[in-house]
């Protein structure tokens, strides 16, 4: 994503986030949900660095991932998937590949867990850790 690109919007598989009148909000909305955590899901897209950026010659991936930026009218769309230890983002438009270690998938997918403020640990709640099919 751009350096001074302000993001409004980020879809992905799980949530939604979007900036509103000056707030965030995520769809769905988990049962707790702390400014911070936001902050770190947003911010996990906005500094994201590919580890490498290359020509992409395969099939056109379907795009799962939506990005909106003030001003733009069309998001930038990437189609994704995993490749051995990398996470693998897809532009159809511009048929490039970027290519990040695979521990940020979840960074880029998922809010973080929820600090707990009187230890500064993590603490995850238990809607959080449910699985779906």
């Amino acid at each position: 994503i751009p350096g001074n690109t302000n993001i409004t919007k980020i879809v992905v598989p799980t949530l939604t986030a979007e900036l509103s009148e000056g707030k965030w909000t995520v769809t769905p909305a988990p049962k707790e949900l702390a400014a911070d955590q936001i902050t770190a899901f947003i911010d996990a897209w906005r500094f994201a660095q590919a580890l490498q950026v290359a020509p992409y010659t395969g099939k056109p991936i379907p795009p799962t991932i939506k990005i909106y930026r003030q001003g733009e009218k069309q998001p930038l769309e990437f189609g994704a998937f995993l490749r051995g230890n990398d996470y693998v983002l897809v532009r159809n438009d511009l048929h490039l590949q970027f290519v990040l270690n695979a521990d940020k998938r979840k960074d880029l997918l998922e809010l973080p867990p929820k600090i707990d403020p009187e230890n500064d640990k993590a603490t995850v709640t238990p809607a959080a850790n449910e699985h779906k099919p």
